[in-house]
């Protein structure tokens, strides 16, 4: 692919021409057909040496004094690339390209393209592929997969506001752990035993864009932002683009907690007050309530205001035990992945099996990946890490050496017992902590 475009055209001539192109925002880039393992080794090395002097991503402290120039520097953005090349998941959008794909000069090149692009408001997003994945009872979830600078742009983003976020959406940046810890707060500090379970059905995909938008305005005024953040929430099809925010993209988990923050949370604090307690992670509705009457009557409301916004709740037919009642054991009743019942005034946990599953598809993906090894240690010791409310010292050592089997199963025999019962450790520590906080700041 050839340009006519001068920035384009500078682009070439700094590159060495080679048998094929491709184009990234109207940029035409050289890529090398069979690069040697000794030319990439020579780039990592180089990027590492580069590493002490890499400028950090931008980090708005006021978001309406936000700087789009600051913010789109190459080398500012390049070291979100890292990030992204580092943490990200190993999947090409639209063009086939990853980002072991780029040399250093490469990235650069395309960086210092889409930072005009930025600056003039004439970036626009690439369309996405479609990937579906398996959630493991025959559905699937559909995930938006953007090119690599896409994807470099929205995760910028997210970093740049992440601070001011955090301060605003009490729920942003929270775990399982923390949900568990509030609700076992609350059943202590009331007679609410019951729980209301629900999820908004196909949350992201249904999440009306202009609400969202409408959203953003209540905190920000700065015009630069403004039309970055509707850039990239309506994506490539910009105003065409109403409904559905894209699961995969680095700016959605934030879009979707301020929308339902500001729909749903405000709202039915002030209509409840203190119990019911609606619980919220991501998209499932967790509520403690003291009664089956009361449990439904707050689920109506949540669901008449989702309703107004193009929302449904699931199931649509709730369970004979609905809402739950926690001080009776149920072996089938899943909370955010682990099986809760109230004994003793606390909140107690069993792994469900199911979770297991997720644990082997976990290590399953992690063979493809550019570190196999540690990318399966990474995920034994996240899947330990949210099970931390069950792994109390009598469970341990059974779930260690169940992890250490799949494991191997899967063609992963590094994993040490030793290493994984410590994380066990750490992390029912960590659940005692919090329960602890908890009861001492009397929060529910």
């Amino acid at each position: 692919m050839t340009s006519d475009n001068p920035a384009s055209n500078a682009v070439d001539a700094a590159l060495n021409r080679s048998d094929y192109r491709f184009a990234i925002h109207g940029v035409s880039t050289v890529r090398r057909r069979g690069r040697t393992e000794g030319a990439r080794s020579r780039q990592n090395q180089s990027d590492s040496a580069s590493r002490s002097r890499t400028t950090p991503p931008y980090v708005a402290s006021n978001i309406n004094a936000f700087d789009l120039s600051e913010f789109a520097t190459p080398e500012r953005l390049h070291s979100v690339f890292r990030i992204l090349r580092a943490e990200g998941g190993p999947g090409a959008g639209t063009d086939g390209i990853t980002y072991g794909d780029f040399t250093s000069s490469e990235i650069y090149a395309a960086l210092r393209h889409v930072r005009g692009k930025l600056l003039a408001h004439e970036y626009t997003p690439h369309e996405t592929r479609q990937v579906r994945i398996p959630k493991g009872d025959g559905r699937y979830r559909e995930l938006q997969l953007h090119r690599i600078l896409d994807r470099v742009i929205a995760k910028a983003l997210q970093l740049a506001l992440d601070t001011y976020w955090r301060a605003h959406l009490p729920r942003l940046g929270k775990d399982v752990c923390d949900v568990y810890a509030v609700m076992q707060t609350a059943m202590q500090q009331s007679d609410a035993r019951f729980l209301v379970v629900s999820d908004i059905r196909d949350c992201f995909p249904s999440a009306p864009i202009d609400t969202v938008l409408e959203c953003y305005r209540r905190h920000i005024s700065n015009t630069d932002l403004l039309w970055l953040i509707e850039t990239i929430v309506r994506g490539h099809d910009g105003s065409g683009h109403v409904t559905g925010m894209a699961q995969g993209s680095p700016s959605s988990p934030v879009s979707v907690e301020l929308l339902l923050h500001i729909l749903l949370d405000a709202r039915f604090g002030t209509a409840f007050r203190e119990i019911p307690l609606l619980l919220r992670y991501v998209d499932n509705l967790n509520i403690v309530c003291r009664s089956v009457r009361e449990g439904r009557e707050a689920l109506r409301f949540c669901e008449d205001i989702l309703r107004d916004h193009g929302f449904t709740l699931k199931p649509e037919r709730p369970p004979m035990d609905f809402p739950m009642d926690l001080r009776r054991e149920h072996p089938n009743r899943k909370v955010l992945g682990l099986n809760p019942y109230w004994r003793n005034e606390h909140l107690h946990f069993t792994i469900p099996g199911t979770a297991y599953d997720s644990l082997r598809k976990g290590f399953a993906e992690s063979i493809v990946r550019p570190n196999p090894v540690a990318t399966a240690l990474g995920v034994a010791e996240g899947w330990l890490g949210a099970m931390g409310p069950a792994l109390t010292n009598a469970v341990t050592p059974a779930t260690v050496d169940r992890v250490i089997r799949i494991a191997r199963e899967c063609g992963f025999t590094e994993l040490r017992s030793s290493d994984l019962q410590l994380t066990c450790r750490l992390a029912h520590a960590r659940w005692q902590v919090l329960t602890s906080e908890g009861s001492n700041r009397g929060d529910a």
